[in-house]
């Protein structure tokens, strides 16, 4: 079985050779670890594919076919694919009978790494056996692997799931207007391009409607924090109407803003849900590492809409305890954008402690974003 290494790259990915692999492993960008290679990365990950040869060989009689044997897999393709805050992002291609499996494998190695990776492979894990929504991609396995450099040891763990083939990361970059805003999708295969105001919006409705159904009415419990400056969405753009996916949930749990108080009513935490919902939407980062962008209210609409949507769906299908949502929508209407504003301050609190430079934007948007939210609750269908 032959294994191949390569870099991610927009244009064309990059085969690494020898001379390549003698770099140093970067914690983060332009942070090299203290004694590791690249190659000892890929080695550690060849490692991981090899010792867990049964588990692997099992998934992909899963995912290709029932008959697969050891002698199918022809040629595996390690690709790294983008370097985190905690953790790396690699792609896994497992060539086996005229078919590529596509797998994402992410690497952890700080303290702070590695638990961050462990809660998220628990989340994914809890949501998969409990919500019956396809928005999150499948976790397969999770290990360690230990790698001596240099007379050093350095021990990784991994997490491998499924890779959302087809799907983009995406950003917001421009202005705050609808003239100027636009989202760009990071396509694979043809390069970075602009998605259609409709593309757009529609995007923004898929994700307040997937928050807002892996929403917990009776304990309060969401998806949270989720971020889309580190490309938490991701999309398959159609002509008309796109798919849209989290490729990861951080955490289960009620806000923090819960936290060591009595619980409170299962109507105020969904509201306080619907105004985390209606500010968090509005942020992300230009190109995804660029100054904080702030969505236009053409964008929030949609998100709200999907809300909604959510909303309705679930009354349908028996998962809204709290009567007819259409009382809840009633009642949202009746507050005024001040009335908004001053709900809202909890929340800033949160967010100061939670990050401070998206805590300055939000204050200083807080009361035009109230005013934009009031109308368009008032015209919601």
């Amino acid at each position: 079985m032959k294994t191949l290494f390569f870099f991610s790259d927009p244009k064309r990915d990059i085969h690494l050779g020898k001379k390549d692999l003698e770099r140093p492993f970067l914690l983060a960008p332009f942070t090299p670890h203290p004694f590791l290679s690249l190659s000892d990365y890929f080695t550690a990950i060849e490692q991981f594919i090899v010792h867990n040869r049964a588990s692997v060989e099992s998934i992909l009689r899963d995912t290709v076919s029932k008959t697969l044997q050891s002698n199918h897999i022809q040629k595996i393709i390690i690709r790294s694919q983008k370097h985190g805050a905690f953790y790396h992002l690699a792609r896994i291609d497992i060539f086996v009978e005229n078919t590529v499996a596509k797998f994402a494998l992410c690497t952890a190695l700080s303290h702070r790494g590695k638990s961050t990776l462990d809660r998220e492979f628990q989340t994914l894990r809890y949501l998969g056996d409990h919500f019956q929504i396809q928005c999150l991609p499948k976790t397969y396995l999770k290990g360690e692997e230990e790698i001596i450099s240099h007379g050093k040891k350095e021990q990784f763990t991994f997490v491998l799931s499924q890779w959302l083939d087809g799907y983009n990361e995406w950003h917001l970059s421009g202005g705050s207007e609808i003239e100027t805003q636009r989202i760009c999708i990071w396509d694979e295969q043809a390069g970075k391009r602009y998605a259609s105001q409709h593309v757009a919006e529609s995007i923004f409705q898929s994700m307040g409607k997937i928050l807002t159904l892996f929403y917990d009415t009776k304990r309060y419990f969401e998806i949270y924090p989720w971020h889309q400056a580190a490309g938490d969405f991701v999309v398959k753009d159609s002509s008309k109407t796109p798919k849209v996916k989290l490729t990861t949930a951080r955490s289960y749990r009620p806000l923090p803003i819960f936290k060591g108080r009595p619980a409170p009513n299962p109507s105020v935490a969904l509201f306080y849900f619907f105004l985390n919902l209606g500010i968090r939407l509005r942020l992300d980062r230009a190109e995804g590492v660029g100054k904080l962008v702030w969505a236009n209210k053409e964008l929030l609409r949609g998100g709200i809409q999907g809300f909604v949507d959510a909303l309705k769906l679930r009354h349908i299908e028996g998962r809204y305890e709290l009567g007819n949502p259409e009382e809840f929508i009633c009642t949202i209407k009746r507050f005024s954008p001040q009335e908004l504003t001053k709900a809202s301050l909890p929340l800033l609190e949160m967010y100061e402690t939670e990050n401070p430079d998206e805590f300055q934007v939000i204050k200083s948007k807080l009361k035009e974003h109230t005013k934009e939210l009031y109308h368009i609750i008032q015209n919601i269908r």
